[in-house]
């Protein structure tokens, strides 16, 4: 996926991720963190997409993903290392 289709995931998808998180963590802050954290991960698993399901989905899976770390860790995204 080219720089410009990533940007325009962002666009397309940035705001239901974030009321998304928002819902499952009722904090705006963390829930913003967790939306940086999806975006960076969708980045490293880019070449792992097989294209089996929708894009929506698979953004949504990650973020879920992300907020069960979060959940298990007790850990803000900030502590975790990249």
């Amino acid at each position: 996926m080219k720089l410009p289709e990533l940007e325009e995931l962002y666009r397309r998808y940035r705001m239901d991720l974030y009321r998304y998180l928002c819902f499952l963590t009722h904090d705006p802050v963390q829930a913003e963190d967790l939306l940086s954290e999806t975006f960076v991960r969708v980045i490293k698993q880019l070449p792992t997409f097989r294209g089996e399901c929708e894009v929506k989905t698979w953004l949504f899976g990650i973020a879920r993903n992300i907020w069960l770390e979060s959940c298990a860790g007790g850990t803000s995204p900030s502590a975790w290392t990249i």
